[in-house]
This record gives structure tokens, sequence and C-alpha cells, in this order.
């Protein structure tokens, strides 16, 4: 039996020209390219619940600014679907509000909306999504308090995204 092997150069990226995100820790425009048809495969590790578990992967692209086009991917179970699931987390952040209890989501109409992603990196220096929210919406200011020594610039709002919801 053979004793070596071959170093590679890495993960070939997935599909074409896109690139692994690359940046530092940090929260960061994104937009949702995909969402893979579900997933089952085997449970790992000692504390897995079930002998297979099956997800759905939603791919993200960084949005703007230097890593601009580079993507992650974020694993969500596709059957949970209440208040505390990622899958609904992650709804409710490209919709830009949160479902009802009852609602059907169309997942293809949540491809190609905006939202905000906080990325740190893991023990292993592999980033990865740890929350995604909302775009904060556009509209009326609340007004500063009176005590206030000196205004401080506030940055423009990001605009607001269609009303065409998926639900």
């Amino acid at each position: 039996m053979s004793r070596t092997i071959t170093i590679t150069a890495g993960r070939q990226n997935r599909q074409g020209d896109e690139k692994d995100f690359s940046g530092p820790d940090g929260t960061y425009p994104v937009v949702l390219i995909a969402i893979s048809d579900e997933v089952t495969e085997k449970s790992k590790g000692i504390n897995a619940k079930s002998d297979t578990w099956t997800y759905r992967v939603w791919t993200i692209a960084m949005d703007t600014g230097p890593y601009e086009g580079e993507v992650m991917d974020i694993r969500a179970s596709s059957t949970s679907t209440g208040p505390k699931s990622k899958q609904f987390g992650l709804i409710s952040a490209f919709a830009g509000e949160t479902p009802s209890t009852g609602t059907d989501v169309d997942l293809d109409r949540l491809v190609g909306r905006r939202a905000l992603a906080a990325i740190l990196t893991n023990e292993n220096d592999w980033p990865y999504v740890d929350k995604v929210m909302a775009l904060p919406q556009a509209g009326p200011r609340v007004a500063e308090p009176a005590l206030v020594a000196a205004p401080v610039p506030v940055p423009a709002p990001v605009a607001q995204q269609d009303a065409d919801l998926p639900f």
C-alpha cells in the first residue's frame, strides 16, 4: 500500500467564474443567487438526532465592495419551518418581513433579493455565515432627542426592495 499523497490546489470554485468568499469577518450586503433542491444525506457526528437529514443549500454572493461576486453557501434544514429555524430566518431576511403561520412561500421568488450577512471565521479559519438579516427599510427617521449637542451624520438608508414578496 502506498504511503504517499499528492497535494492539490484545493476545491475548485463551484460554477464557472464563481469565487469563494475570501474577506475578513464583518457584515456584508449580499444577494441570494440560488436555492438548491432538497438534499438528503446520512447524518454525521455523535450528536446526530437521526440517521439522515434533509436540507437546502442557499447560495449568496457579496453584493458590493472589494469582495463583490464572491459566494458562500448556507445549509438549512428544509423540514424545519418554525420561527426558530434557520430556514425561517433566511426567508424572513430575504423577504424583508416575517411570514405568518400558514403562509406558503415561493422560494424561487426569493432568488435575486438582497439582505445583510454577518460573516465570522470558525476555529479552522473557514468563513461561515453567522446570521442573515433583512436590509433596513427606507422611511421616516425618528426625531433626535432635544439634548443631543450636535447631530451625528447618518448614512443614507438602503433603498427598499420591491414589494413583490414571495408570499
